[in-house]
C-alpha cells in the first residue's frame, strides 16, 4: 500500500521525490525538521541529512539532542526508526559551544555517541583555565572520545589538553588538514612540544586563534614563534589571527611582529579583525594591507563565522601567498 503521506507525489518516480526532500535541506542552518513529519518514507530519506551537521549552542539543544540520542543507543523509544548506529554513521560535523558547565558532561555524552564519523570537529569549550581545572575529566587525555575522532578539520581551545598531552603525536591529530588552536592566558607553565608538529605529515593548514587580546597575545606570538621551524612540509598556510583588532592601540605592531618577514616564512599570514579591516581601507590604507593580510570574524561561535572558516578564511590566505610568490 503506498505511503499515504507521499500522496501528493504519487505520479513522480520515488527517486525524483526523494531529490525534492533532500534538496530542501541543503542548508544545514536553515534546516526544516518539519520534512521528517510528512511520512515515515521521507523520514527515513531525510534523518541522515538533518543530523549529519549538528550544533550545540544552547542549553535547550543539548538536552533534547542527548534525549534522543539516549533513546536511540539504548533502544529505550520504540517510535525511533533510527538504527543503534545512526549516529555513528551519519553525523560529519560536530560543534561545541560556550554552554553552562552543568552541561557539559551531557554534551560530551552526545559527543563520544557521534565521534566515529565526525569529520568536521569545531570544540569552543574550556576556554579559560578556571573551567579547565574545574571540570577535568573532558580534556585531551582524561575523556574517552578523544581516542576515538578522527576529524580531518579541528578547531580546538590548547586548555583542552592536559599539560601532558601537549604535543601532536595525539590521536585525535592523525588525520587533521585543517587545525585551529584557540589560546587563552594561562599561568600553566607546561608549554607545547612544537617539535613534534613535524609528525602531522598530512597537515597542510594551521591558524593560530589568541582570545580576546592583549592578554593572550604573547602567548599566542611565543608559540607561533616557536612552531615555525617545525612546520611539516606538505604545510601550506599559517594564519597568525589578532581578534579585535580596531581595539588595540599598538595593533600594527603585532601585524609586523608576527608577519612573515620576521618570522622569515612565506606562509605565515596575519589575519585582523573585519572591522580593523574595514575601517583601514574607509580611511586609504587598503594599499597596505592587500596582499598582506587578511580579514576574519572575532564573533567565531556565529552562523556566518563559522560558514567563513570552513574555506572563505583559508581561501583568503592562500590568495594572498599566491600573490607573494607571484611578486617576488
Amino acid at each position: 500500500m503506498p505511503d499515504p503521506g507521499l500522496s501528493p507525489f504519487r505520479d513522480f518516480p520515488e527517486d525524483l521525490i526523494r531529490s525534492v526532500f533532500e534538496s530542501a535541506l541543503e542548508d544545514p542552518d536553515d534546516l526544516n525538521w518539519e520534512c521528517a513529519m510528512v511520512s515515515k518514507a521521507v523520514q527515513r530519506w531525510v534523518e541522515p541529512l538533518l543530523y549529519r551537521q549538528i550544533v550545540l549552542n544552547t542549553t535547550k539543544r543539548v538536552s533534547l539532542l542527548h534525549r534522543t540520542v539516549l533513546d536511540v543507543t539504548t533502544s529505550q523509544s520504540s517510535r525511533s526508526m533510527k538504527t543503534q548506529s545512526f549516529f555513528q554513521t551519519h553525523v560529519k560535523y560536530f560543534c561545541m559551544t560556550t554552554v553552562d558547565p552543568d552541561f557539559w558532561n551531557l554534551m560530551f555524552d552526545i559527543f563520544l555517541e557521534c565521534s566515529s564519523a565526525i569529520c568536521n570537529l569545531y570544540c569552543h569549550v574550556l576556554l579559560n583555565a578556571a573551567a579547565a581545572g574545574s571540570v577535568p575529566k573532558l580534556r585531551v587525555g582524561e575523556h574517552a572520545v578523544w581516542e576515538r575522532v578522527h576529524p580531518k578539520r579541528l578547531r580546538i581551545p590548547e586548555l583542552m589538553f592536559t599539560p601532558a598531552r601537549r604535543n601532536f603525536n595525539q590521536t585525535v591529530f592523525k588525520h587533521v588538514t585543517h587545525l585551529d588552536l584557540y589560546w587563552r592566558p594561562t599561568e600553566d607553565s607546561n608549554p607545547w612540544d612544537w617539535q613534534s608538529l613535524s609528525l602531522l605529515t598530512v597537515l597542510t593548514h594551521l591558524c593560530f586563534s589568541p582570545s580576546i587580546p592583549p592578554e593572550s597575545l604573547p602567548s599566542a606570538s611565543h608559540s607561533l614563534r616557536s612552531a615555525v621551524p617545525h612546520f611539516p612540509p606538505a604545510l601550506i598556510v599559517c594564519i597568525f589571527f589578532i581578534p579585535y583588532t580596531q581595539d588595540l592601540s599598538d595593533a600594527y605592531q603585532h601585524i609586523e611582529e608576527n608577519g612573515p618577514r620576521r618570522l622569515k616564512d612565506d606562509r605565515v599570514v596575519i589575519a585582523v579583525d573585519f572591522r580593523y579591516w574595514d575601517e583601514q581601507s574607509r580611511i586609504g590604507l587598503e594599499s597596505v594591507l592587500e596582499g598582506e593580510i587578511i580579514w576574519r570574524h572575532s564573533h567565531n561561535n556565529s552562523t556566518e563565522a563559522r560558514k567563513d572558516n570552513e574555506g572563505p578564511l583559508w581561501d583568503r590566505a592562500e590568495s594572498v601567498i599566491t600573490k607573494r610568490r607571484r611578486i617576488s
